[in-house]
């Protein structure tokens, strides 16, 4: 699975040890898998001490017995162990290297996007400070404007309220009957 989640402007390969601290804060419970790896690492490992030992072991064995056929045949297994475990390294490695440069990706787009939400942020704290300014000078209008009416104001606005919601309740009450 590949993710393509950066313009080309943004570098996403990793710097040194960036990868370790980019990880360090996650508290991950599960037991640690390479992605595309058969899990049981543990006991491929242990499998690989055994066949290194026991390589050895005939190798030491053909020394002891001086018989240079089993040295050979010691060392011969013992150079394919090494050599799988050299070619199992290196695409650990690279499955490895793969996976912090898309844990790099996924931080710099979500570090974009948290970006883009304080900035929208900020727009919409502006917008509600100046929604708050207007409804307080409106409410202060009013509030002058009845005071020196000596309350007519409030009387009429109060008046066209009443009179505003009769009609709503007799439009209301004419699309009850004709939809019924």
């Amino acid at each position: 699975m590949e993710l393509d989640l950066l313009d080309d402007d943004v570098d996403p390969e990793p710097r040194a040890g960036s990868c370790s601290g980019l990880i360090a804060p996650f508290n991950y419970r599960g037991r640690a898998r390479a992605p595309g790896h058969a899990a049981g690492s543990g006991a491929m490992l242990l499998a690989t001490r055994i066949l290194i030992a026991l390589t050895i072991g005939v190798a030491a064995y053909g020394v002891e017995t001086d018989r240079k056929g089993v040295v050979m045949a010691g060392l011969a297994a013992t150079a394919v162990v090494a050599a799988a475990m050299a070619v199992s390294a290196r695409e650990l490695i690279r499955t490895g290297e793969r996976s912090c440069r898309l844990l790099h990706r996924a931080l710099a787009e979500s570090e974009r996007a948290q970006y883009e939400l304080d900035a929208a942020n900020e727009t919409l704290q502006r917008s509600n400070t100046d929604l708050r300014a207007l409804q307080l000078a409106v409410v202060q209008g009013f509030a002058l404007i009845d005071e020196r009416s000596q309350g007519r104001l409030r009387e009429l606005i109060e008046d066209v309220g009443d009179e505003f919601a009769a009609l709503v309740d007799e439009a209301l009450d004419r699309s009850a009957e004709g939809a019924s």
